[in-house]
C-alpha cells in the first residue's frame, strides 16, 4: 500500500512539474515575441 501511495505522489509531482514547465515556456515565448515586436518597431 505504501508503494502505491509513493508511486501516485511521484506521478502527481511529475505532472505538476510538467505543467509548470509548460507555463514557464509559454511565458518565455510571450516575452520573446514581445521582444521581437519591439525590435521590429524600433530597429537599432
Amino acid at each position: 500500500m505504501k508503494h502505491l501511495i509513493l508511486n501516485s505522489s511521484v506521478v502527481a509531482a511529475v505532472i505538476f512539474f510538467w505543467m509548470v514547465r509548460k507555463e514557464i515556456h509559454r511565458e518565455l515565448d510571450v516575452l520573446a515575441i514581445n521582444k521581437n515586436k519591439q525590435n521590429r518597431y524600433y530597429p537599432d
